[in-house]
């Protein structure tokens, strides 16, 4: 449990750089920020499944999401192990920027447990700096003074947790706001996208339809996933059309490749159809779409 003995600190950066800065507390802020660390991320959160992070899949209430061998900045451990070392934050302006121009990027707390740290992370968000457009007044000591000072709000609960090289978390983009996620996250890359459309198991009647149509609804996590199942490799274009018929959606297949859909509905069930979210209900019999997937562990 984190208490009295921990500091509280806070991430910053700029650019691609981080910076650790100790906040000075008084005993009434510091007793909120531990009971705020001390928090479960998700209310009732006491017996939970751990979820391997993965593309397409939606946590139900009882998982938490996980990453292993997760890397975590050194500069965050060297602050837990050596606090006095680390230089107070001081807003340099209004918008919380420090002198040397970097900006709040998360909060965090920690302890040290068999030697090896386990830190709290809260995310930030600019939303959270007190923004003074009109005259600010308070009322402190029987009497109205003018409040200048720079304010900060917080949040109820913390975001993730990492201890042991595994990072936890529930909210994916609360979650990246604390530290990027992007090295964790399939997502195919343009040349793979490319590499997708070139497949010769598919033929375009209009590519620029598709092209609108993915750029719009960002379908890359579903193309890397159709990518890494390989099942364009492992499946003949009338194979495909054989079993998207039995889910009731049509393929047209010429000289044997599949005309790629040119609307927005066809081709929405045609990758669903591919990226394996589409099933039949073992009981009604009814084809049924996922919003997410995750490969039944044995």
């Amino acid at each position: 449990m984190i208490n009295e003995a921990s500091a509280v600190f806070l991430l910053a950066s700029k650019k691609n750089n981080y910076r650790v800065y100790r906040l000075n507390c008084d005993g009434a802020v510091k007793s909120i920020f531990i009971n705020i660390f001390n928090t479960p991320l998700k209310d009732e959160l006491i017996d939970y499944e751990e979820i391997r992070f993965q593309l397409g899949y939606e946590l139900n209430h009882d998982e938490i999401w996980k990453i292993d061998n997760f890397v975590i900045p050194q500069e965050i451990c060297s602050a837990l192990e050596y606090p006095d070392t680390i230089d107070l934050y001081s807003p340099a302006d209004k918008t919380g920027l420090t002198a040397d121009g970097y900006a709040i990027k998360c909060l965090f707390m920690g302890e040290i447990i068999e030697n090896k740290p386990r830190i709290v992370f809260q995310r930030f968000e600019q939303s959270q700096i007190f923004k003074r457009k009109r005259p600010s007044i308070i009322y402190k000591g029987n009497i109205f003074t003018q409040n200048n000072d720079f304010c900060l709000n917080l949040l109820e609960r913390p975001d993730a947790i990492y201890y042991d090289g595994v990072f936890k978390f529930i909210n994916y983009t609360n979650a990246n706001k604390v530290l990027p996620l992007g090295n964790y996250y399939r997502e195919a890359t343009q040349e793979e996208v490319d590499s997708f459309k070139a497949a010769s198991t598919f033929s375009f009647e209009d590519e620029a339809v598709f092209d609108k149509y993915a750029a719009a609804h960002n379908v890359r996590g579903q193309i890397a996933k159709i990518l890494d199942s390989k099942v364009l490799e492992e499946h003949s274009a009338e194979d495909l059309k054989q079993k998207a018929h039995e889910y009731a959606i049509e393929i047209n297949v010429q000289n044997n490749k599949i005309i790629m859909p040119t609307t927005k509905k066809e081709i929405k069930y045609f990758l669903v159809f591919l990226s394996e979210k589409i099933y039949k209900g073992p009981l009604s019999g009814k084809t049924l779409i996922s919003s997410s997937t995750r490969e039944k562990e044995e």
